[in-house]
This record gives structure tokens, C-alpha cells and sequence, in this order.
């Protein structure tokens, strides 16, 4: 059985995948994972690795956590740090048909549980996202 394998997030893009793939199909893992990578680091955690796929995870884990609890929780500022990765244009143009319309679900729902600023903050996001 998966377990999180670190008290600290991930030192390489490397790392943060081979541990997120580690976690395939438990959502709660993965999310407690994503949890301790700090959003200001993401742009340097992956450089110019980050795929279309890995992306498309990321951003759905957010979206997921996003509101469940009835705060934002760092979900809003890993969405946000993910923008800063380098080519991320490029990374979310590319992001598959299916996979697309799935995030863009996610999105309506997760703007559905918030409100005032946060909900603001999620709105800026949607043209950077393309969703």
C-alpha cells in the first residue's frame, strides 16, 4: 500500500513524479503530497519538465481539494505557483481533449464552492488555464 514517503516535498521533478505515480488512483495521497510542495517552488521544481499530463494531474488534484472543506487550503496558491512554471502556455494548450473537459468541470464546480476573493482569484486564472 502507498504511503507518502517524505516528510518534505519533493527535491526534483524527478522525484515528484515517480512519487505521484507511486499514488495512482489514491486521490487522498496524492493530494497530501501535493500538499508539501510549496506553491513558490513550482516553477522551479519543474523547470521545463512538466507534461501535459502531469499538469492536467496537478491541476485536477487542486481543483478537487479546492472548496471541500470550505476554504481554499493551498489549493488556490498551487494553482497560481503552476502558472510560473516555465512554458506553462504551452504545457495547458497541450493538455488533452478529455482531459480538458474533465478540468473544465472541476473548474465550474470548484468556482461554484467559493466566494468573494478566492472566487475572484479562480476567475483571473481561467484564460491562463484556457479552461
Amino acid at each position: 500500500k502507498a504511503k507518502l514517503p517524505m516528510a518534505e516535498g519533493p527535491k526534483t521533478a524527478g522525484e515528484f513524479e515517480l512519487a505521484w505515480r507511486g499514488f495512482k488512483g489514491n486521490h487522498s495521497l496524492q493530494a497530501a503530497y501535493l500538499c508539501r510542495v510549496d506553491p513558490d517552488s513550482l516553477a522551479a521544481l519543474f523547470k521545463t519538465s512538466l507534461t501535459p499530463t502531469m499538469c492536467a494531474a496537478i491541476i485536477g488534484t487542486a481543483l478537487g481539494q479546492l472548496g471541500s472543506d470550505g476554504s481554499q487550503g493551498p489549493w488556490l496558491c498551487i494553482l497560481e505557483g503552476l502558472t510560473q512554471v516555465p512554458r506553462f502556455g504551452m504545457v495547458a494548450m497541450l493538455i488533452g481533449r478529455k482531459e480538458r473537459g474533465e478540468l473544465k468541470t472541476a473548474w465550474g464546480e470548484a468556482a461554484g464552492k467559493l466566494e468573494g476573493e478566492a472566487a475572484d482569484r479562480l476567475g483571473a486564472l481561467a484564460p491562463i488555464y484556457k479552461l
